[in-house]
């Protein structure tokens, strides 16, 4: 069973702190049922930043015709917008982590790295 819990609202000050940037897993954004790693070309990794827009906090790898919404689902933890929990993206602002989730039925795969927080005039 796929879940998708509700959006927990970031203040505008603290929307400000999720802003890094990352390398991005190449399968974090297929949704595949295949855990990271599966597929051959699982192995790269491009360049992704989480940016603050008007309306929230986006993602946006560059592939993409418009960066994804990001929905904050509690403690520094976000699913796609129009995605299930099923990925998720967990930022450690402490740690300077970024956490790509995958669930499949009870079992959780995790894959971490680092993270950059963006100069303010990088917007």
């Amino acid at each position: 069973m796929l879940f998708e819990r509700p959006e927990i609202p970031l203040a505008l000050p603290e929307r400000a702190t999720f802003r890094c940037a990352f390398a991005l897993p190449e399968d974090f954004g297929h949704w595949s049922g295949e855990a990271f790693g599966d597929r051959p070309s699982d192995t790269a990794d491009r360049r992704a930043t989480v940016e603050e827009q008007p309306n929230g906090l986006v993602l946006d790898d560059g592939t993409a015709s418009a960066p994804i919404a990001l929905v904050h689902v509690g403690g520094g933890e976000f699913r796609l917008q129009g995605w299930t929990d099923e990925r998720s993206l967990h930022l450690d602002r402490h740690r300077r982590v970024a956490r790509f989730i995958i669930r499949t039925g009870s079992s959780w795969q995790v894959t971490e790295r680092e993270t950059t927080p963006l100069p303010a005039s990088h917007r």
